[in-house]
Order: C-alpha cells, then sequence, then structure tokens
C-alpha cells in the first residue's frame, strides 16, 4: 500500500505547463476598506538563518484589485520562491489589517496597522512569527 498521498502505482499522472491560476476567494470588504487597501504592496521579509547559517530575504509582494466579476481579490506572491497564493480572508478595522492566506503550510497570516501607504506589522506562518512592513507602490 502506498503512502499517504502517493497515488497507487500504474496510476495515470498528467501534468500540464503554464500559469498557476490560484483559487478565487472573494474578500468581504465594503468599498471604502477595499479603497484604503487596493493596489501593490511591497515588503522584505528576513527568515532566520538556515541550518548552515545561511541568510536569505523574501520578497513579498501583496496586491488587492477586482476580478472580472467586479469581486475584491487579493495575492501574495513571493518571486524567490516561486510561488502565488490567494488572500483568503481579508478584514481592515480600526485601522487594522488582518489577512488570513490558508495555502500556506502551517496556516499563514499577517496583521499589521495601516498608516497612509504603508502597513507596519507582521508575517506570521505556524508558531513564528517575523516583522513585515508593507508600502504601497505605485
Amino acid at each position: 500500500m502506498p503512502a499517504p498521498g502517493v497515488p497507487p502505482e500504474g496510476a495515470p499522472l498528467e501534468l500540464k505547463k503554464g500559469d498557476y491560476v490560484p483559487p478565487v476567494s472573494p474578500l468581504k470588504l465594503t468599498s471604502e476598506q477595499f479603497a484604503k487597501i487596493s493596489g501593490k504592496w511591497t515588503g522584505k521579509l528576513e527568515p532566520p538563518p538556515g541550518p548552515n547559517g545561511q541568510t536569505r530575504t523574501l520578497t513579498m509582494n501583496v496586491t488587492f484589485n477586482t476580478n472580472a466579476n467586479g469581486q475584491y481579490v487579493g495575492s501574495i506572491e513571493v518571486p524567490e520562491q516561486r510561488l502565488k497564493v490567494s488572500i483568503n480572508e481579508a478584514t481592515l478595522a480600526d485601522g487594522t489589517l488582518t489577512l488570513k492566506i490558508n495555502s500556506v503550510p502551517g496556516g499563514g497570516g499577517y496583521t499589521g496597522k495601516l498608516s497612509g501607504n504603508t502597513v507596519t506589522g507582521n508575517w506570521s506562518q505556524g508558531p513564528s512569527s517575523l516583522p513585515l512592513n508593507l508600502t504601497r507602490t505605485p
């Protein structure tokens, strides 16, 4: 019997080349809230050194826009990891932006204080939390 998540031997496998399109998760924001965060935001995340002491900086591109159906949607892209995932939930209350990303291993999220074109906050993934400040890009 194969391990969990491994298809049985002889099972057909089909791979297709192309861009991955993450599933759409419409965000439940008012038009006023969406206007405050719409556009592209960028920040740098600095995870702790790896097992061999290597360090790296990850670019976090957070985008909020409307899709073809007029729904508010958001995504996070990390170019260094060739990763793009949908934001599943977003709230903006009392100047605090909170994001939830279900597809990140261990669960991902962000909470930060919005002030004009900057958000000062923390990225969390599993039990870890790291500073991540975002700036709206033109």
